[in-house]
């Protein structure tokens, strides 16, 4: 069987290759830039703009995959408008339109996102959208040209990732392992925070186990993905620094936090860059927990507990980045 990985040199994609490599599965991953890291390239790769509809579309007829993980997307908050984020957009509407002549394709997942609604909603229904970002926003879109198609051609599966952690992660959160390191990262308050984050091999697992899943219990559906036990922000913050750096965070009081982050708000004013304002405080505060007990049934228990991600993570970091 083959499986076409798009985004394959992402994070996630990353952990779901060297995962499917695993199985007997032969890998085709398409990337902007070829994966980096031996033990998690595909069988083969392609370094292909899924924007270019044309040069897609023909690797796509050619490569007749009998699977599809469809992770490729624009993911940072930066665009000031919705046509910035086309892969999310357009590519989604072409890649869904593809699905309609490729004769081998048995099932697609596509990779949309928990921000089609703002952190701390839980929405009633899958079409329950609350997006406050242009991201977010163009996320929403892709969905919904995945639910107009409503192909019967294939068996097909949307899932929302949350925040997702462990070794490779990008730059952002390497910065903040960096911050754990040199003690500049605080707790704020007193409370645990909880939130459901993904541990990268657990959600690699978890595509998998969607991948083959009984028709009747995954075709139409839409599944966050993530742990199935929400963490503590301040339990994971806490065991990161103690491996990391050898102590734990220190704690400030939330009323220190709130003026250092108006202070923060204010430095950006004047175009200085600066770590901590009220965005970064307010995304601290907000705890997000999903309902994950049919995922749970689907995919069965996860490879890695909280404990072993953490060393897991820890080890890449200072393998890699530690001495940065």
């Amino acid at each position: 069987m083959k499986v076409l990985v798009t985004g394959n040199s992402g994070l996630i994609g990353k952990a779901l290759v060297q995962y499917l490599l695993t199985k007997p599965y032969h890998i085709v991953g398409v990337d902007l830039v070829d994966c980096e890291v031996e033990i998690m390239r595909p069988h083969k790769q392609h370094i292909c703009d899924i924007n270019d509809f044309e040069q897609f579309n023909k690797l796509l007829l050619k490569e007749n995959p009998d699977y599809i993980i469809h992770l490729a997307a624009r993911t940072d908050l930066d665009g000031l408008r919705l046509s910035d984020y086309k892969t999310n957009t357009t590519a989604v509407e072409n890649l869904v339109n593809q699905t309609y002549i490729l004769t081998n394709l048995k099932r697609i997942i596509y990779t949309s996102s928990m921000l089609v609604c703002y952190a701390g909603y839980n929405p009633k229904t899958d079409l329950d959208y609350k997006p406050t970002t242009i991201y977010g926003e163009s996320k929403v879109v892709g969905e919904k040209f995945i639910r107009s198609a409503n192909s019967e051609k294939c068996s097909w599966i949307i899932v929302r990732p949350t925040t997702v952690w462990g070794p490779y992660m990008n730059e952002h959160y390497s910065r903040f392992l960096k911050m754990l390191k040199k003690g500049y990262y605080f707790h704020t308050g007193t409370e645990k925070l909880y939130k459901s984050y993904s541990f990268v091999e657990n959600i690699a697992f978890q595509y998998l186990q969607l991948l083959i899943a009984d028709e009747k219990n995954a075709h139409g559906k839409t599944f966050y993905l993530a742990d199935y036990k929400p963490l503590s922000l301040r339990d994971y913050t806490t065991a990161l620094s103690i491996q990391i750096r050898g102590k734990k965070p220190i704690a400030f009081p939330y009323w220190f936090s709130y003026l250092l982050a108006r202070t923060g708000d204010f430095i950006k004013l004047l175009g200085v860059p600066f770590p901590f304002n009220s965005f970064r405080l307010k995304n601290i505060l907000t705890e997000y927990q999903f309902d994950l007990s049919e995922l749970e049934l689907l995919t069965g228990t996860l490879p890695v507990d909280f404990e072993l991600g953490v060393t897991k993570t820890a080890e890449w970091f200072k393998k890699t980045q530690g001495d940065s």
